[in-house]
């Protein structure tokens, strides 16, 4: 996002990062002090490119595709509303078949191309209900990472915040869980019970149908230090 404009762009090399070519997508009029932030999100795999933005303070989602190594794109299409100021987006690409999640408050949300890839799907699905119960005595959802492993197979790691949700308070806690379609509970990944550190931003690879790769940024708040931590998920759905 280019803070001063509301921008949405993407940079693109076809030489191995030698060289760069950027592409407007988008705009944003969300941010705040006249600063923007769209809560920009890229995917991308041998089949093409997908990016994912929030465009408005009311949190409308929109996207953009590319099947073609971004030499040609999508037009403009709307995913849904409702993306919590100050979150982002999550966009998700195989075979040319895209989702993108996001948090709505006490839900997540998903809109996903009706199994049909981006070139030749007319729309979008809108804000269906991904997730709409909180784990245990959490109190909100905060962030979301979806990947898909196949147009029918979703998995999602999501950050939830419990005693409080206000991070100047010194009593808050997030911890992640990881989740998968169709119906599997909620797995704890990263957090521990009557432990002080916060787990942020999930970031999640569905790498093959037994591996599962999830990172995440965990802060102890009594040193401030913050570490990146990863763990591996092995085993068929």
């Amino acid at each position: 996002t280019d803070g001063n404009t509301g921008d949405v762009r993407v940079a693109i090399s076809n030489d191995r990062g030698r060289s760069w070519r950027t592409k407007t997508l988008g705009l944003t009029t969300r941010g705040a002090d006249g600063s923007h932030d769209a809560g920009v999100s890229v995917a991308a795999d041998a089949s093409g490119v997908l990016v994912s933005w929030v465009a408005s303070g009311s949190g409308t989602v929109k996207s953009r595709g590319s099947l073609l190594a971004g030499a040609r794109w999508t037009a403009t299409r709307s995913a849904g509303t409702g993306a919590d100021a100050g979150t982002a987006t999550s966009a998700t690409i195989v075979d040319g078949h895209g989702g993108i999640g996001w948090v709505d408050g006490d839900t997540l949300r998903w809109s996903w191309t009706y199994g049909a890839r981006l070139i030749t799907a007319e729309h979008w699905t809108t804000g269906e209900l991904l997730v709409d119960y909180l784990p245990g005595n959490y109190r909100r959802f905060e962030s979301v990472a979806v990947n898909m492993r196949s147009k029918t197979r979703i998995g999602m790691a999501y950050q939830v915040c419990r005693v409080t949700c206000n991070k100047d308070d010194a009593a808050y806690r997030s911890d992640i869980f990881w989740q998968e379609s169709p119906g599997w509970s909620p797995n704890l990944v990263f957090g521990e019970t009557g432990s002080a550190l916060r787990s942020a931003r999930p970031s999640a690879i569905w790498a093959s149908p037994s591996l599962r790769v999830l990172a995440a940024t965990v802060v102890d708040p009594d040193t401030g230090k913050e570490r990146v931590r990863v763990r591996l998920g092995i085993g068929l759905p």
